[in-house]
């Protein structure tokens, strides 16, 4: 899915969520890493704006350690 104005789309059938970044963080809370950078959030979600990942990682996440570049945001299983 794309991140589109607010919401996610999918290109293929034009279904359209605003929570499917919830799903895709727990995912890679199991896969990967419970913690996550927003670079890393960038790069796993495929969204260029790092004010867009903060805003979605600081709704979402439990909490964050650290400041600024080194900011890590505990994710929620």
């Amino acid at each position: 899915m794309k991140r589109t104005k607010m919401k996610w789309v999918c290109p293929g059938c034009s279904h359209h969520s605003f929570l499917a970044h919830e799903q895709a963080l727990k995912e890679y809370a199991v896969l990967v890493a419970k913690t996550i950078s927003n670079k890393e959030a960038r790069d796993f979600l495929k969204v260029g704006s790092r004010h867009v990942v903060y805003r979605l990682l600081s709704a979402y996440c439990k909490g964050k350690s650290g400041s600024t570049k080194k900011a890590r945001f505990l994710l929620e299983c």
